[in-house]
């Protein structure tokens, strides 16, 4: 059987152009797979940079709220009230510019977080490289393992704010104590109103700010402040009676603000404890997730410009965990003594340590100043400093 030579003309031109068009569209697919893969080096490696730069935000405001609070607990007992009410709005006034510092690195933390989720739908049809599938899961990890931190983080500081707003308070009430107590029922009543602040704790539809998360997550910290406000309820209620002329009435409740006073003998000691343990398992996963990322970015032989800096989110990150799990901070004065502390948790990462010197991070422990953790990128000369205590 012989086929028509312009049917068999047609069919050579048909199969040669559909031959061509695929070789087209393949090159195509890698061009573009290529300009992919090339946008998401340029995104990661901006991410970390920018990532870096609201950290150091965030630990300078830390910084700043760790001297309010120093400069409050250390100061002159016999003080005036009005220097230690000073010394507490600073504290809130810090306390709140980190809030916004925290709140601004979350808000970046996210829309991170986003792009990644839009990175992964997109490597469903144009990354075949497995390396790059392998990177996006464990940004995606990552991320995960980050919100609670971050969350439990945002919670602790509406718990400070809340603490020293009620201390604020606590503050007032004791002075007006010391000036009045051994008064008379008349006399302390004329002074009632010197106790205005007081007065929201006394109202049945009184809540603190945040007060449901911190409930659920801060459960120690939230009974800190519920005794608190017990305490400022029941002096304020007996010194409204008192201005009242209900004499009896407050006699009867000077018992109750006598439980409520002994209810503050709190073990400070436990503070972020119980949290502790959820972060901890968290910071593991996220550590373990950092390592795997790290192998995945240097299997893939691009060339990042932001490797130290991922180096030093690991060892950061380690140093949480190492902070977490001692209940103490390293007292190492060098990048290599400051390994051997690390060493002491899992996970372990015997094999990068070999890669870390003082060219990529610096840490100094100090007895009386900042103990300093510094991380250095070589590619691009930029270092970025945080304080983790003051001493």
């Amino acid at each position: 059987m012989r086929i028509d030579r312009t049917l068999y003309m047609n069919i050579r031109t048909f199969l040669i152009g559909f031959l061509v068009v695929l070789f087209i569209g393949g090159v195509g697919y890698k061009v573009f797979e290529r300009q992919q893969e090339g946008s998401f080096v340029n995104w990661y490696d901006q991410t970390l940079k920018e990532e870096f730069d609201l950290s150091v935000e965030v630990n300078k405001a830390q910084k700043e709220g760790y001297s309010s609070v120093q400069n409050y607990t250390t100061a002159d007992a016999n003080r005036p009230l009005s220097d230690t009410l000073d010394s507490i709005d600073e504290i809130i006034s810090a306390t709140k510019l980190l809030q916004n510092q925290q709140t601004e690195y979350n808000r970046v933390v996210e829309e991170n977080q986003k792009d990644v989720e839009k990175f992964v739908r997109r490597a469903k049809f144009f990354f075949s490289n497995k390396e790059y599938q392998e990177l996006l899961q464990t940004l995606t990890d990552s991320y995960g393992e980050r919100k609670y931190i971050r969350d439990v983080n945002s919670i602790r500081i509406d718990f400070i704010l809340n603490l020293f707003e009620v201390l604020r308070d606590f503050e007032i009430a004791q002075d007006h104590y010391r000036k009045y107590g051994s008064s008379s029922f008349e006399t302390i009543g004329d002074t009632y109103g010197e106790l205005s602040s007081l007065e929201k704790y006394a109202q049945n539809d009184f809540s603190f700010k945040n007060q449901e998360a911190i409930k659920e997550k801060l459960s120690f910290e939230f009974d800190v402040l519920t005794r608190y406000r017990e305490y400022l309820k029941s002096y304020y209620v007996v010194l409204r009676d008192l201005a009242r002329g209900n004499y009896d009435t407050a006699s009867y409740k000077r018992g109750k603000l006598a439980t409520d006073s002994y209810n503050l003998a709190i073990d400070w000691d436990r503070l972020w404890r119980d949290s502790d343990a959820v972060v901890s398992n968290k910071t593991k996963s996220l550590l373990s997730s950092y390592l795997t990322q790290w192998e995945a970015v240097n299997d893939l032989g691009k060339d990042f410009s932001s490797l130290d800096l991922l180096l030093c989110r690991i060892y950061s990150t380690k140093l949480d965990l190492y902070s977490i799990v001692t209940d103490k901070e390293s007292h190492a004065t060098s990048s290599g003594d400051l390994l051997l502390d690390l060493s002491s948790v899992a996970p372990k990462t015997t094999d990068l340590d070999k890669l870390v010197d003082a060219s990529i991070i610096e840490y100094a422990y100090a007895t009386d100043s900042a103990t300093l953790f510094t991380c250095h990128n070589r590619k691009t000369n930029e270092s970025y400093t945080f304080s983790y205590s003051m001493n």
